[in-house]
């Protein structure tokens, strides 16, 4: 009987022992799986616009900045002649494009707002309302850009061009 005794006492301690080291793995992977959901995820902060960033912008079908004026003059005189305004030379005009490729945020820049905290002097023409009108429908029927990076990651890049007629 002794015999069948300390077999069936060794075969117990080892299921205990058993039991408790998988008590303790389990108890290892629920702590480790509350430090990592604790940490903070990585959030892009879509709200922060660039004006330069590793790989800027890029206008499709190659061409550059002057296949971009040159497409957005020539968009912007149609809509303009379409507005009914006659727009001064040059208009400087500032768009956003998105992590997305798409353009936003159109503007005409009529002037510079500070110079070391103090107004500087509206040197540009300001556009009519009909003008302004013309020049985001304008930046609206551009193509989608190829979005700028930043870390390897899409972010939105503000953009100011001079829409003026090409000098030879």
């Amino acid at each position: 009987m002794s015999l069948f005794i300390r077999p069936f006492g060794q075969l117990l301690l080892l299921a205990a022992l058993l039991f408790s080291t998988i008590e303790q793995a389990t108890a290892q992977a629920q702590a480790s799986k509350a430090r990592a959901q604790a940490k903070p995820p990585v959030t892009l902060d879509s709200s922060k616009v660039y004006t330069y960033v590793e790989r800027m912008p890029v206008y499709p079908g190659g061409g550059g900045t002057k296949a971009l004026t040159a497409d957005f003059l020539r968009e912007f005189r149609s809509a303009s002649a379409t507005a009914g305004c006659s727009p001064p030379t040059p208009v400087f005009v500032s768009f956003t494009v998105g992590p997305s490729g798409v353009i936003y945020n159109v503007a005409s820049v009529n002037n510079v707002i500070s110079v070391n905290n103090q107004p500087a002097p509206n040197n540009l023409p300001k556009l009519s309302a009909a003008c302004e009108g013309a020049l985001v429908a304008a930046a609206s029927k551009l193509p989608r850009f190829t979005p700028g990076t930043q870390n390897r990651r899409r972010v939105a890049v503000t953009i100011t061009l001079k829409l003026a007629e090409p000098t030879p």
